[in-house]
């Protein structure tokens, strides 16, 4: 298969999200499902491992964790599970090996994994919690795994902590279903671990923004400086928060811009007021002026060379932000809320704003992007081109990217646009994994002029077939475009082949409405050897190609910045206004899963009849929730209605919180409303339910050890013993 149909296969494939756990997980399912459909995913499919094989699929080469498909690996672990069937006085030392064991099969299957794993560390029980040696010792364990695991490449790492400081739930344990099935938490904290791990999922899978404009006028403080005066705007409270958050995005790698209705010396006046968290030095561009805001906007954009679609603006105004939207469609509008004690849990719910991990260049974007100025003024002050090349005094580094650079090396391929051939994007596990095995090679381009560092600003992926050197990315920032960087790239990759004993150096190209800039360099140096979509270049003339400032395209200024203040491509994602107002808590994600979900009652060959009484309406009613149904009869067939072993656990113990008490043995053998009713039909009457016999499942039919498969091998001679 060529390059070009190999890129356009792995394009198509959808994305894979895979679920590996030390307990029973599938009550996760909706709720992951839920949030690919919020966040645009596109084709996905959520995938099990079988019960409690951590360790089997860890090991396995050809396991679900071990799956070349995009999408993620989320590995959810309770420790205290690795003992659950010791007993007392073993416990400690079945976690601690346990523990030891898991830490030394993560780290190998890190070295090579080929998609990011997100592990979730589940909080320990309220037993564990109540023990204090176990707790002790689940606490060091804890603390040991996520400590190595933050270190490996493609591992993110969530804990218990984090996730209830985002979304707190009261009740986490669901003693019941795991005593039945070993599910061992409550419907709230499935909701609450499945919203963090997708959260998490989405800055692994998507591209980030890139820049934060934002208004100034009771967005970036409190009140209107023309009105007030400079020394009498708000900046404390809720407006420091909102400062604080916006320069820790800063720190992370994200530009600050200001667009504001307002006199530049007014603005500049607040920002010199001791108080002030932001300063003027941390934007890295400003537009005052009395424009509308999607004008300013977009000549933001040509000023940083930047597409729309990597802005994010912020403003308190809903008229602003609706003729933002309306103008500039590709960019994520956020209404900061008028009630200012709204303001920081909106940000923390704005999930736009999280990043994947942060590297060096992140730090110092901001004074690489401002140094750009620098370069202008040098250009401007010159006869030619040519002069200001040479002045520049550019140094070029082509280097193989070392393990600590393959975090950077992936975010290239996830943030260049304009400069990008293939448009191949990989995540750290993806091309690490490559590079460690062998099947790919790459060089990292590192640039420097007299100005100082560009930083890692390009690279080359590449492999060998029989006669052929084939490249799989080829992109640099724009930064350094129209400085002959892009021709030595593309000359080293020449003379590789050349030494490799490679005739022909094979680029694929996707034309994208955003890579004109390499479109045009292609077709100017390379367009006598374009074969459909792939350029196959003679490896001797790629390693003789040389920049000529004077006679390439990229002489001339308006041709590298031209594209960014198009709209170019829309980005298809989701809602984040709607997320960080609506979706901030798990009841309120929860109805938003129920109602998203809610379908109606399937054909049956029965007729429905309607509950009766409190006992028949309360078992509807925990069916509906469980099952997403709009209505359920008193007569119809749980698993007719789509029920399974996992879900009748579920139904088992919500019903058994109501005082219903019945277990799954009696639910598999009388699995409707109306025959749990007779069951218990000396305590049911019309207006109250009083249940006073509790019924017990016997010890010796416990359906924690069993599979799915089994699960439902139980169901079907069940259901034959009915027939």
């Amino acid at each position: 298969m060529s390059s070009g149909s190999e890129i356009r296969h792995r394009q198509e494939i959808e994305r894979l999200f895979s679920v590996t756990a030390n307990f029973t997980a599938e009550p996760i399912a909706d709720i992951l499902r839920f949030w690919i459909e919020i966040l645009s995913f596109g084709p996905a499919k959520v995938t099990f491992s079988g019960y409690n094989q951590v360790f089997q699929e860890l090991v396995l080469t050809n396991g679900l964790l071990a799956s070349s498909s995009p999408g993620v690996n989320f590995l959810l672990i309770r420790i205290e599970d690795w003992a659950r069937d010791q007993k007392e006085d073993l416990r400690l030392v079945s976690i601690e090996n346990a523990g030891q064991e898991f830490i030394a099969t993560l780290k190998a299957f890190a070295l090579r994994a080929q998609r990011p794993t997100i592990l979730l560390l589940c909080p320990p029980s309220q037993y564990v919690a109540s023990h204090e040696f176990m707790s002790h010792a689940v606490r060091i364990l804890t603390d040991e795994i996520c400590r190595v695991a933050i270190a490996l490449r493609g591992v993110s790492v969530i804990t218990a902590e984090t996730l209830a400081a985002f979304y707190p739930v009261e009740h986490i344990d669901d003693s019941e279903s795991n005593r039945e099935g070993h599910i061992p938490f409550t419907r709230s904290f499935w909701v609450a671990a499945g919203t963090m791990i997708m959260r998490q999922a989405r800055t692994l899978l998507r591209v980030p923004r890139k820049v934060i404009a934002v208004d100034a006028d009771n967005t970036l403080w409190g009140g209107v400086v023309a009105e007030v005066g400079a020394d009498k705007v708000l900046i404390d409270g809720e407006w420091a928060e909102l400062q604080k958050f916006l320069k820790q995005q800063k720190d992370c790698g994200m530009l600050l811009a200001l667009s504001s209705k307002n006199q530049e010396k007014d603005v500049e006046e607040v920002f010199r007021r001791p108080g002030m968290v932001l300063r003027r030095s941390d934007f890295v561009d400003w537009k005052v002026n009395w424009k509308r805001k999607s004008e300013n906007l977009r000549a933001l954009a040509a000023d940083l060379n930047l597409a729309l679609d990597s802005f994010i603006f912020l403003d308190d105004n809903p008229m602003e932000c609706a003729e933002v939207a309306s103008h500039c469609p590709s960019i994520t509008v956020l209404a900061v809320p008028t009630e200012i004690k709204k303001i920081p849990l909106f940000l923390r719910h704005a999930w736009i704003f999280d990043l994947p991990s942060t590297t060096s260049e992140d730090k110092n974007r901001t004074e690489q992007y401002r140094v750009q100025a620098d370069r202008k003024q040098l250009q401007s002050s010159v006869g030619s081109y040519r002069e200001f090349i040479e002045k520049l005094e550019l140094k070029v580094d082509m280097t193989q990217p070392t393990p600590d650079q393959f975090e950077r090396a992936a975010q290239l391929t996830q943030r260049t646009n304009q400069f990008n051939a293939t448009n191949v994007r990989r995540t750290s596990s993806e091309l690490g994994s490559l590079i460690a095995s062998g099947s790919r090679q790459a060089l990292l381009v590192r640039v420097q002029d007299r100005f100082g560092d560009y930083g890692d600003v390009g690279l080359g992926v590449y492999w060998f077939s029989a006669n052929d050197l084939n490249v799989e990315n080829f992109l640099l920032s724009c930064r350094v475009l129209g400085k002959g960087v892009e021709h030595r790239l593309l000359s080293q990759l020449g003379r590789i082949a050349s030494q490799s004993g490679k005739t022909i150096v094979v680029i694929p190209f996707k034309r994208t409405e955003r890579n004109e800039p390499a479109a045009r360099f292609f077709h100017s140096v390379c367009g006598d050897f374009l074969d459909g979509d792939l350029y196959r270049i003679p490896a001797v003339y790629a390693s003789s190609v040389i920049f000529d400032p004077e006679y390439s395209f990229e002489a001339s200024p308006e041709s590298v910045g031209e594209l960014p203040a198009n709209e170019g491509s829309t980005r298809i994602e989701c809602n984040f206004d709607e997320i960080a107002r609506r979706l901030t808590s798990v009841p309120e994600i929860q109805r938003a899963i129920k109602s998203r979900f809610a379908r109606s009652r399937p054909p049956l060959d029965i007729q429905y009849i309607a509950p009766r009484n409190t006992f028949e309406n309360k078992l509807a009613d925990i069916w509906e929730d469980v099952l997403g149904l709009d209505c359920v009869g008193i007569q119809d067939n749980f698993f007719d209605l789509g029920g399974d072993s996992v879900l009748s656990i579920q139904i088992v113990t919500r019903a058994n919180e109501f005082g219903f008490r019945f277990n799954v043995r009696q639910f598999f053998e009388s699995p409707s409303i109306i025959e749990l009713s007779t069951l218990f039909r000396n305590e049911v009457s019309s207006t109250e339910v009083a249940l006073h016999e509790r019924a017990t499942t016997p010890p010796e039919f416990s359906l924690s050890k069993l599979s799915q498969k089994s699960l439902n091998h139980v169901l079907e001679y069940l259901a034959k013993g009915r027939k």
